[in-house]
């Protein structure tokens, strides 16, 4: 006899006899997926032994309802017999009445005498019998730098080659690395979509408190299938104790929905913040409120003046200028100047990246470049009224340190008892902390109090805490690789305080939810489109998740849909400086990280920036901080177009995104239904870079345009309104229409009010239905140029604001 769970969204049906369960959603575009099969290993004495192969015996509940922190809940659960060994295993199913989720998870208990090791706790295994057309598969990465990306089936998976130098940075452990067209891997949550139908269905984990879980798909079979797991890492289950996974989950979604994502990130946050209360965060940070915080103990809280409402963190970073190479007097020359340059370099933030410590682990010696350590430092920068921000990566280990040779007890273990590898970096292999082991866990909690409490570090990077959760020999067998390093984000968020901003980098995305004001979503970037090491890239260039412009755009664009859902956003750096950069690679990244909303750091020598080159970079102040929609996030490997709806005082406009990822020019179509807008409407738009113009028409062939390799078009598109003034963009920000901060359009003609930064010089257009007569900027007459029929250009220059009267003829 089936036994039954229903919710708006799905329908369940467990069968006891034959150890399966389906479940089909509520709409028939959707697949059934059934039978569904549950499968968990686990060693005694060194053997593997199998359970959920057989339900007989079960004991059930009535279905209840139960409430949840996700609303009601349709609840039922089954209890299965001890096996020969004494593990008992009980099964929670549930489905949510208000959220568009069905959530289970696993429990076992050993009831037996002797302790037993959990290997892998498979929660999903199924084939997908209902026919699919155009087949992609989402993927996201393990951690920060991990490729996250769309696949079809006949691609291969994204995977570094350079083996155990950079496997423990770049892949989970214990989760296969596929090599075969069509077989893919996703962490904590992945997507199988329908690209003719337009849907997709949603699996994962809401949290991974307890255990990393993934997601594996294979495409090229006859019928696609599909394998949720969690990895239980060989954690020992002692007598009488009990493991419980966290809660798997399933969701259909709309593709095309500008937010497809949105309902499973809310709850992941959720679940990750009720089951941890004390050391979480309570809302996930937004734009607009106030990120900044002391610059020194007991000191009065205070934002520079020039912060807008709205506008997210922005600052300066030493890394990718100066290495490791970087002294006091490099810090100090750049803050000189951002002192100095304020009003047309807004930034709040100077951080100082790695190199002020003699090794990373000995984060109390410091280098002749640092006398007296960066403490001095913090000081000055927050007189100057900026936020002092210091790099620490307080999990890694360099073996060349004097903590590990001093404290080598501290250090996890693998094998033949050696030092665990965690991974190639800084010309050396590195090693970590043990965190099970208590003082090991309070040295590097002391290292966040310490930067925050005594040398005056409001924000903090903390970087490489991967290190954490690589694979070895821990004090405490009994806690998984997930459990560890929660555990550790726990004691360093409560060591620096509720008051720090903390900045995750290196870190794997499911243990950290909840910790972080903000996290590193992609690779670093690096002076060079392509990934090279010490100049050569021939053997390099397809690493997926190595530093290069190209791959930290690819997560921007494929996980901006975390941003303020889970964290502020880092898309990493901008480097506008010359480089192995082309100017269109520059601006591309600019446009990336300008779209996706989130941190805005630079890493340049500012004062060394040639001058178009810093327009370049202040055009892009004030940061907005929305999160765009990105329209083919499954259709294309690397998305090619992104769109965010903003209003202002001269009304709404789309400001679009078009990018040319091939290696040679491409003439691309610029077609509005692209976009999700309406092709049947009249629009007018100004591409940002170019300054050219793009008319659109019912029943006319959309425009074209040539994009250089790596390029981009970025266009603010308006409806046009033949009869009516209209500003059409300029070049003072890249938003083209929030500099406007007035706009009356009159009888005669049209009156508005231009803000930006310090002092600003720029192009203005604006469509106007007859030519503009008397003009004046202020007290001065103002000169127009036709741009083309109805449109008019005017080169303005202004201190902070602008008052601008026209009149037309």
């Amino acid at each position: 006899m089936p036994h039954i769970l229903e919710s708006p969204h799905f329908q369940f049906r467990l069968s006891l006899d034959e150890a399966t369960w389906a479940i089909q959603p509520g709409e028939a575009c959707y697949p059934t997926l059934h039978p569904v099969r549950m499968h968990a290993v686990y060693t005694w004495r060194g053997l593997p032994f199998h359970i959920l192969s057989d339900w007989r015996g079960a004991q059930i509940c009535v279905p209840e309802q139960v409430a949840s922190i996700h609303g009601a809940l349709q609840q039922l659960q089954v209890w299965l017999p001890p096996d020969d060994r004494g593990l008992q295993a009980s099964l929670t199913f549930a489905a949510a009445l208000e959220q568009p989720f069905f959530l289970w998870r696993l429990q076992l208990e050993n009831t037996g005498r002797e302790a037993l090791q959990i290997e892998r706790l498979t929660l999903l295994s199924v084939n997908i019998k209902s026919k699919i057309q155009n087949l992609r598969f989402f993927s996201n990465g393990w951690g920060s730098w991990n490729y996250s990306g769309s696949y079809g089936p006949l691609d291969r998976y994204r995977r570094t080659r350079l083996g155990f130098l950079a496997a423990p940075l770049r892949t989970n452990a214990g989760v296969m690395q596929p090599t075969l067209p069509g077989h893919f891997t996703s962490e904590m949550f992945g997507l199988l979509g329908d690209c003719a139908a337009r849907r997709g269905l949603l699996l994962g984990f809401l949290s991974q408190l307890q255990h990393f879980g993934s997601l594996e798909a294979f495409l090229l079979l006859l019928r696609p299938h599909l394998r949720l797991w969690a990895n239980g890492d060989s954690a020992r289950l002692d007598p009488g104790a009990a493991m419980t996974t966290d809660w798997a989950c399933l969701s259909c979604l709309d593709i095309d929905s500008p937010d497809p994502f949105g309902a499973y990130f809310q709850a992941a946050w959720r679940q990750s913040v009720h089951e941890q209360p004390l050391a979480v965060r309570k809302e996930p940070p937004q734009a607009g409120q106030t990120l900044l915080v002391d610059c020194t103990p007991g000191a009065a809280r205070q934002a520079p003046s020039n912060r807008q409402p709205g506008a997210m963190l922005s600052g300066w970073c030493s890394w990718y200028q100066y290495f490791q190479q970087v002294s006091a007097s490099d810090i100090r020359r750049n803050l000189d100047f951002i002192a100095a340059e304020r009003e047309q370099l807004p930034l709040d933030l100077i951080q100082i990246d790695d190199g002020y410590q003699t090794q990373v682990g000995d984060w109390y010696s410091f280098r002749p470049g640092f006398p007296g350590g960066p403490g001095l430092l913090a000081h000055e920068i927050c007189s100057a009224g900026l936020t002092p921000g210091l790099w620490l990566a307080p999990f890694i280990v360099d073996r060349r340190s004097q903590l590990a040779k001093q404290r080598p007890e501290w250090l996890l273990r693998g094998r033949f008892n050696k030092p665990a590898n965690a991974g190639f970096i800084w010309n050396n292999l590195t090693t970590a902390l043990d965190l099970t082991i208590p003082a090991a866990l309070e040295y590097a909690s002391h290292t966040a109090h310490t930067a925050v409490h005594e040398w005056g570090f409001p924000y903090l990077k903390l970087d490489f805490l991967y290190a954490a959760a690589i694979p070895g020999r821990r004090h405490d067998p009994t806690l998984t690789r997930a459990q560890t390093l929660r555990r550790g984000l726990e004691a360093l968020r409560a060591a620096a305080g509720s008051e720090a901003f903390l900045l995750g980098c290196g870190c794997p995305l499911g243990p950290a939810i909840g910790l972080f004001e903000a996290m590193r979503i992609g690779a670093d970037v690096a002076p060079n489109w392509e990934p090279r090491f010490l100049g050569w890239g021939l053997y390099f260039h397809k690493e997926p998740d190595y530093p290069s412009a190209r791959n930290a755009i690819q997560n921007s664009l494929t996980r901006a849909a975390m941003h303020q859902r889970w964290w502020l956003n880092d898309p990493d750096c901008l480097l506008a400086r010359p480089s192995r950069l082309s100017l269109a690679e520059v601006q591309s990244l600019a446009t990336v990280i300008a779209m996706s909303g989130g941190l805005l750091l630079l890493s340049d020598n500012l004062q060394a920036l040639p001058p178009e080159r810093m327009r370049l970079v202040q055009r892009l102040f004030p940061p907005i901080g929305q999160t765009p929609w990105v329209l083919d996030w499954l259709d294309s490997n690397t998305p090619t177009r992104l769109r965010l709806d903003l209003h202002g005082a001269c009304g709404a406009w789309h400001l679009l995104a078009l990018f040319n990822w091939e290696d040679t020019p491409e003439s691309l179509t610029v077609n509005v239904a692209d976009f999700q807008l309406d092709p049947e409407s009249a629009w007018i738009g100004r591409d940002f870079w170019s300054g050219e113009i793009f008319r659109f028409a019912a029943g006319q062939a959309p425009p074209q345009v040539t994009l250089p390799a790596h390029g981009a078009l970025w266009l603010a598109l308006r409806p046009e309104l033949p009869d009516r003034a209209l500003y059409i963009g300029s070049d003072l920000h890249f938003s083209q229409g929030m500099e406007v901060v007035e706009w009356q359009p009159h009888s005669s003609g049209v009156r508005l009010r231009l803000e930006r930064p310090g002092k600003a010089e720029g192009v203005i257009t604006l469509a106007l239905p007859q030519p503009p007569g008397h003009s004046r900027l202020g007290q001065n007459p103002l000169q127009w140029q036709q741009a083309g029929s109805g449109l008019y250009q005017a080169r303005v220059a202004f201190d902070k604001w602008a008052e601008i009267e026209i009149s037309v003829i």
